[in-house]
């Protein structure tokens, strides 16, 4: 073989590879724009929130607080809240960890939250929790393991946005509980899902003459 077949092999394989390479990682963004685009945005979430809104209003069980779990119990909690006629409205913070025995939730601020809803509601409470999604019903479960037993005397409803059809955990209202593929996030866990939103609102509002008035 001669040098120059050499050289000519070299760079056929060269391009062979390249090429190769080339199909994988256009696979891979193929893939994972697919991934992406079935993710839920803000938009689905809302619509979603809207079916949850409706199906608590018409049950039986009327909330007279309502508490959100974690960040996305927040968001969504607290629009709840609002909707369903301003009710009062709290947050506990979940804090994860893994354990020897697996991954375990801490509840931060709970005694402050149950001291406040004892105070306000001495009677037996009607009280609607909710979480954005559930994946796998652990956060719901330590929640009723760790929590309920301080209050058997409340009502407590769970409300999530997204149940995972394999979750393990008590749900009784649910605005979307048959979606497939389950995501990996969220839009309330994706930094730049926020961004159209936002960008919206400031150019609604950019340029506005100043009046000194502060609108909610």
């Amino acid at each position: 073989m001669t040098s120059m077949e050499i050289i000519w092999y070299f760079f056929t394989g060269v391009g062979v590879l390249a090429s190769v390479g080339g199909l994988v990682l256009g696979a891979h963004v193929w893939l994972e724009r697919r991934r992406l685009a079935r993710e839920p945005t803000w938009d689905d979430a809302l619509r979603v929130a809207e079916k949850l809104l409706v199906a608590v209003e018409a049950a039986d069980f009327k909330p007279q607080v309502v508490i959100g779990l974690g960040r996305s119990g927040g968001i969504w909690g607290g629009w709840l809240a609002g909707n369903l006629g301003s009710l009062p409205f709290l947050v506990i913070d979940d804090e994860y960890s893994l354990t020897p025995d697996g991954r375990r939730v801490e509840f931060r601020c709970a005694n402050e939250v149950f001291t406040y809803v004892h105070k306000t509601f001495p009677e037996n409470a009607r009280v609607l929790v909710v979480e954005g999604a559930t994946t796998d019903g652990l956060t719901i479960r330590e929640f009723f393991d760790k929590l309920v037993p301080k209050s058997p005397e409340w009502d407590v409803r769970i409300a999530v946005l997204y149940k995972n059809p394999g979750a393990n955990a008590k749900v009784d209202f649910a605005g979307k509980d048959d979606l497939s593929p389950w995501p990996k996030r969220f839009p309330w866990h994706k930094r730049a899902a926020y961004q159209p939103h936002l960008h919206f609102f400031f150019e609604r509002t950019r340029g506005a003459p100043a009046t000194g008035a502060v609108h909610a």
